[in-house]
């Protein structure tokens, strides 16, 4: 802090010549060094000062390294997981409707059959949630992989809220239990995505239009609140597939979170009913 904090004067004595060239220079090595050093320590007078801050409160906070937890907890939305579940599912129920016989579409023959498509919209539906289930499984284990690799993940029994990012979270929750809750949580959100693709697949019956939709709904709000129109983001699907963004101060996103959990059951039910009948 010190060699930091003589900046100033040693650039106004340059200036006015009372230092050398050789000394301005010899001060600048070092000034170089202290900047440098200085950012890690800062984060570290930051952390101690929040943990002094949460036991000032009666809440005890243990000082954990926190940037392998925070790129784990704080992941970006997966766009490859996204547009992977979005091309799989949509065709699920459209490529019935669109095969053709001698007898005309193929939803048409099913009704005939013994159950007929009662049966195959459930089986679909069951499918469809467990590719999606091992998917996510895919890239969780992917996603883990390169986090231990690059990261220590330290203290995992320590109280939540000793992540300064996740300090508005729920007391008494340790690392370890949020993150089994977290994975658990964005795997119910992904299956939630991939049934409403199928089900709004199922009642558009095509493509090009049931991915328009599709899309229209899950990722417009996400680009136009990055666009400047940020009360859109209460309403942003993608928060819903991180999880962590919701729980942090953003009771609007909770509800349209569990709104849209609504949504999605009332549309499978119709979408049955509409292929049963």
């Amino acid at each position: 802090q010190t060699t930091l904090s003589q900046y100033s004067k040693y650039k106004e004595d340059y200036a006015k010549g009372k230092i050398t060239q050789q000394e301005y220079r010899e001060y600048l090595i070092l000034y170089g060094e202290a900047y440098v050093k200085n950012e890690p320590f800062k984060r570290i007078e930051q952390h101690l000062s929040y943990a002094d801050e949460l036991s000032a409160q009666g809440r005890e906070a243990w000082f954990v390294y926190d940037t392998g937890w925070k790129t784990f907890l704080n992941a970006d939305f997966d766009w490859p997981l996204y547009v992977l579940q979005l091309l799989l599912f949509s065709g699920v129920f459209i490529i019935e409707h669109a095969s053709r016989s001698s007898n005309g579409a193929f939803h048409t023959i099913l009704r005939t059959t013994k159950n007929g498509r009662s049966v195959t919209f459930k089986c679909k539906i069951l499918s469809t949630a467990a590719l999606s289930t091992v998917l996510y499984g895919i890239f969780l284990s992917i996603d883990l992989f390169y986090l231990s690799s690059g990261f220590d993940l330290p203290l995992p029994q320590a109280p939540l809220h000793s992540l300064p990012f996740m300090s508005a979270s729920v007391p008494g929750v340790s690392i370890k239990a949020f993150c089994i809750l977290y994975a658990a949580a964005r795997l119910l959100a992904n299956i939630a995505f991939s049934i409403f693709v199928v089900t709004i697949s199922s009642l558009i019956k095509k493509l090009t239009p049931a991915l328009t939709v599709i899309t229209f709904i899950t990722l417009m709000p996400h680009l136009l609140s990055r666009s400047g129109f940020h009360a859109l983001s209460c309403v942003d699907y993608t928060a819903v597939l991180r999880f962590t963004p919701l729980l942090l101060d953003n009771l609007p996103g909770l509800i349209f979170a569990l709104l849209f959990a609504v949504c999605t059951l009332t549309i499978t039910i119709c979408a049955r009913r509409r292929w049963i009948h």
